[in-house]
């Protein structure tokens, strides 16, 4: 590996990354002119553990959103990854690594269930980008839906928009808000275990529904 990529993968340098980007985010947050829609949707749920979800591509602003109920967030173990998890740990949010790959995918798979296992235990919140790692964008992968079965947990989705923003290139086409806009955050409402099934229609129900709602502000 060139000392270059070495050094982008280092610890130290997506600490420092993770540092800037949180940074970046609470700047956004502040200088942003907020609405929330559903406010009041995790209230009944303090204390209480449930499944996060939200698209890849609007990962940005999700910990501005939800301070009050950091969870721990299910990642990959790549670099950028490490970059998510880094980055969440400036607003309270934990890990909990999946496996990518066949490679140890039986034991790395084990162990991130016993981890969410033991975060239901504790009354946490558990966060899952259902697209990600890879996509494809907002289609329902992995095994969200398995898992809010396996725990019987409600999902509750979130999304946010924005009137200032870049859209990068990439498959998720990632959101990256910039400051001195308005924007939207909508958390909806729970889904049941039983209903888990309806997760990626109500997730782009209600992301569509911000990208429509925030031309208004």
């Amino acid at each position: 590996m060139k000392l270059s990529k070495r050094i982008l993968k280092s610890r130290t340098f997506i600490g420092f990354a993770a540092s800037l980007i949180a940074a970046y985010i609470r700047f956004v947050g502040i200088t942003t002119r907020w609405k929330v829609i559903n406010k009041d949707g995790l209230k009944d749920f303090a204390g209480k553990p449930f499944i996060l979800t939200f698209w890849h591509g609007r990962l940005m602003m999700i910990p501005y959103c939800c301070p009050k109920y950091p969870a721990k967030v299910l990642n990959s173990p790549s670099s950028d990854g490490e970059l998510i998890t880094q980055t969440m740990k400036h607003f309270g949010f934990g890990a909990i690594r999946a496996t990518s790959g066949s490679k140890g995918k039986a034991k790395g798979g084990m162990k991130a269930i016993k981890e969410m296992i033991q975060a239901k235990k504790d009354n946490q919140p558990i966060a899952i980008t259902p697209d990600g790692p890879k996509g494809p964008p907002r289609k329902v992968g992995g095994n969200v839906v398995e898992i809010a079965k396996m725990l019987d947990l409600p999902i509750i989705p979130v999304t946010f928009s924005t009137t200032h923003a870049k859209i990068t290139k990439g498959w998720d086409s990632l959101i990256i808000a910039k400051p001195f806009g308005k924007g939207i955050f909508i958390i909806g409402e729970p889904i049941l275990p039983a209903n888990a099934d309806e997760l990626e229609s109500r997730m782009n129900a209600i992301t569509d529904e911000a990208d429509l709602a925030v031309k208004t502000l």
